[in-house]
């Protein structure tokens, strides 16, 4: 996806990015119907993590667990 969720909301890469990230993925994930999906890399940011980074792991897997993919 090319950014980390959890970016300062205050600046051009906050929440409205991460939504945006997570329809982007449920789209995807619609089309494709994938038997597994890998995550690499980094996804969360680390320099401005505003609340707990579970939260942000919880956003960034929505759209599987939404999706029913285990």
């Amino acid at each position: 996806m090319g950014r980390h969720f959890g970016e300062n909301p205050e600046s051009d890469w906050g929440p409205e990015q991460d939504r945006k990230s997570k329809i982007a993925m449920k789209k995807i994930l619609d089309l494709e119907h994938p038997d597994f999906v890998i995550f690499t890399g980094d996804q969360l940011t680390a320099e401005n993590m505003f609340s707990n980074g579970s939260d942000y792991v919880d956003i960034l897997v929505a759209p599987l667990v939404e999706g029913n993919y285990r």
